[in-house]
């Protein structure tokens, strides 16, 4: 169980907050760094140390002392993290500053560390530093990138930030005169997303304070302007705030405003699920003065508000309002509800919120893309102006009315603030689906909210998605290596499920129900995945589950399932690094080369058995060929273009993009099937009017 004991530094004081080479600013003249090699930290742990390295030779994860001294605060974390720096791949000009702290209740404490370059940081470089309850240095965890210099001197300085404010409004609103408060600047980190790019990342900049010239008697409760410089020197946007070097100026957003002034109430009502049933449902709802209610939590700051406005109408929050607290949406309630369950479910353990500090939630409702047109999801979106965002119902599915699902997206909330950022791609992004999965299957079960055993998603819908007990019935593997095992994309994207983020999730499912299996009880489970998912960094692959599964274990008092833990860690092959070494009995091995002129980030492989089920695979980062493993039998196969290239059907010694050339591949039992690897495209016949019409 965790309760949060620190908070994310948002004031940035560099002299107390920022790391070079481990060192706190204040203390780099007066402390040396003594670096560590791997053989003294062996003998440090008398023989018992544990840990993994990536291609490089690189610490990911270790397990025990690495420092002499106790650590009991920043200067403790720099002095202990220096000694390791070079075995985690960092130098003399690496930079850190501290993202986020959390204690259990155990005392084990946990630092996590941006590793920064220029004004930003560099891109999943995380480093997670254990200490148990006396300050003795137990763990790491560590997705580092090597190379990357501090570049201090590249930051600009107050005063030319400032002038880069005084040109932008000179550009912009010349016409305009405003009041520049020069005396009262702030230096923060703010996620920023550029608006070529999707990448949301951690920016250090400058805020600058002017009136805000737009203010009225109606919103004169937000009388200034917040400017953010990038500390690189870029002028990146504006937002009004209610007073300067407040919390919603300093961390980008005013989410608090919607439940001033309001009065908690309650609604209680029968909704109508998706199967014509219904059942009674009561939710906290706040008026305002005039009467008018609110779908909104005032407690714990969550309201429901519609999708498009807040996403497409500079993120106008129009919270959902009945005059009289009558008709609400049935589809907001169940979501709503199902929110505050998740909400309620993370806050027994003393995390608030989805990042631990009582941030506001908003659910937004009726999902939908810019042209209003409804999406078929369900998603955490981030924070954005301040809130911590869900797209919470659509008009295209019942998502909202399964606790698992919605528990799922609430945990990647959790996720990403306990790793900082997500690596959603390949292992990085199976292993942080797969907590959501577990959790919200947990969840639901922990609730009463269901009456399936066998551990499936989104079963209260009528529509299942995944079973983590059965993965195979949804088309995922059961083990490293299985027919739908999918390896890492060299190029993650559209095309393969970003390396198999929703296809190889299924492997830790399975991990989590054969230890419910074993005995382990629902809480246990909740605590043990607690433990293990803030020990994650965005570059904790398969390898480092291995290690950090039995030790979250140990830390969260389940040692006596360190044995199961193993057994099962086994059984699925996660320590496998080479999944297609063994071919099971009854299965052969498909392998091919890319044909020349295939691009393999924008085509699928397609194999289809004589049932007509499909499966899917691409080549592999590690060996660049693609290669999959499967039961003896005959398959069709494709390779399949999502920018309009033709489709390439497997011919005896070539791929045509001729269907009727089109002949099943045998694969043998035991035996390796190797593909040609060369295209032939001819030119097809156009079909005439009177064809196609027939």
């Amino acid at each position: 169980m965790y309760k949060w004991t620190g908070k994310r530094i948002l004031a940035l004081l560099l002299a107390l907050a920022l790391f070079c080479a481990g060192i706190p600013a204040a203390m780099a003249e007066t402390q040396e760094i003594n670096s560590l090699t791997l053989e003294q930290l062996i003998e440090m742990n008398d023989g018992n140390l544990i840990y993994t390295t990536d291609d490089e030779g690189h610490i990911t994860f270790l397990q025990g002392k690495f420092c002499e001294d106790k650590v009991t605060d920043l200067s403790g974390v720099a002095k202990a993290l220096s000694g390791v720096l070079t075995l985690l791949g960092g130098d003399e000009n690496t930079m850190f500053s501290q993202a986020v702290g959390m204690q259990d209740d155990y005392g084990n404490c946990y630092y996590s560390l941006y590793q920064w370059s220029g004004d930003m940081a560099v891109q999943y470089a995380v480093v997670k530093v254990v200490t148990d309850a006396e300050g003795n240095t137990i763990a790491l965890s560590s997705s580092l990138v090597p190379g990357k210099p501090a570049q201090d001197d590249a930051l600009i300085s107050p005063e030319e930030a400032l002038n880069l404010v005084k040109a932008h409004l000179a550009l912009q609103s010349p016409d305009t005169a405003y009041s520049l408060y020069e005396d009262k600047m702030d230096k923060a980190i703010i996620p920023y997303s550029d608006d070529e790019s999707e990448a949301i990342e951690m920016r250090m900049v400058y805020i600058i304070y002017t009136d805000n010239p737009n203010s009225s008697v109606k919103s004169n409760d937000l009388p200034y302007l917040a400017h953010y410089v990038s500390c690189a020197g870029k002028y990146l946007y504006n937002m009004p705030v209610s007073s300067r070097g407040n919390e919603p100026a300093i961390s980008g957003g005013n989410p608090l405003k919607s439940f001033e002034g309001m009065e908690s109430a309650e609604y209680t009502g029968t909704v109508t699920m998706h199967d014509g049933s219904t059942k009674e449902i009561t939710v906290p709802v706040m008026k305002d003065a005039a009467g008018t209610y609110y779908l909104a939590d005032i407690e714990r700051h969550i309201a429901v508000a519609d999708c498009w406005e807040f996403m497409y109408n500079e993120g106008a929050v129009a919270v959902s309002s009945s005059p009289d607290n009558t008709g609400w949406d049935d589809k907001q309630l169940m979501a709503y509800e199902n929110y505050i369950e998740a909400h309620d479910y993370y806050a027994a353990v003393g995390w608030y919120s989805t990042d631990g500090l009582h941030t506001p939630i908003l659910l937004l409702a009726d999902f939908v893309d810019e042209n209003k047109n409804p999406v078929n999801n369900a998603c955490y979106v981030g924070k954005i102006f301040g809130w911590q965002c869900f797209a919470a119902t659509s008009a295209l599915n019942n998502y909202c009315e399964a606790l698992d699902v919605i528990g799922h997206e609430y945990t990647h909330g959790f996720t990403t603030a306990s790793m900082t950022v997500i690596r959603y791609e390949n292992q990085y992004g199976a292993i942080n689906e797969s907590m959501s999965d577990i959790m919200g299957n947990i969840m639901e079960m922990l609730t009463g909210r269901t009456s399936d055993t066998t551990w499936l998603i989104g079963e209260v819908t009528g529509e299942a998605i995944r079973s983590m007990t059965d993965p195979n019935r949804f088309a995922q593997p059961a083990y490293v290596g299985d027919r739908y095992y999918v390896p890492d994309a060299a190029v993650p994207g559209q095309t393969n499920d970003r390396g198999g983020v929703h296809v190889n999730n299924s492997l830790l499912c399975l991990v989590a129900t054969k230890l419910c299996e074993a005995g382990m009880t629902l809480e246990e489970a909740r605590s043990l995945w607690t433990t293990f998912i803030c020990g994650l960094v965005p570059g904790s692959d398969y390898e480092d589950v291995c290690r950090m599964l039995p030790f979250a274990a140990d830390l969260s008092g389940l040692s006596r399932y360190k044995e199961a833990i193993v057994k099962a860690l086994d059984e699925i092959g996660l320590d496998n690094s080479e999944p297609f070494a063994v071919i099971k009995e009854g299965c052969g091995l498909l392998s091919m080369d890319v044909p020349k002129g295939i691009d393999p980030s924008k085509v699928q492989f397609i194999i289809v058995d004589k049932t007509a089920r499909p499966c899917l695979t691409w080549p592999s980062a590690q060996t660049g060929k693609i290669e999959i493993i499967l039961e003896a039998g005959e398959y069709l196969m494709y390779i399949v273009s999502i920018d309009g290239a033709p489709t390439y059907y497997s011919c005896d010694d070539k791929w045509s993009n001729d269907v009727s050339q089109i002949k099943p591949v045998v694969i043998a039992d035991g035996e390796t099937t190797v593909l040609q690897a060369t295209v032939e495209t001819v030119e097809l016949p156009v079909a005439t009017d009177a064809s196609a019409a027939e």
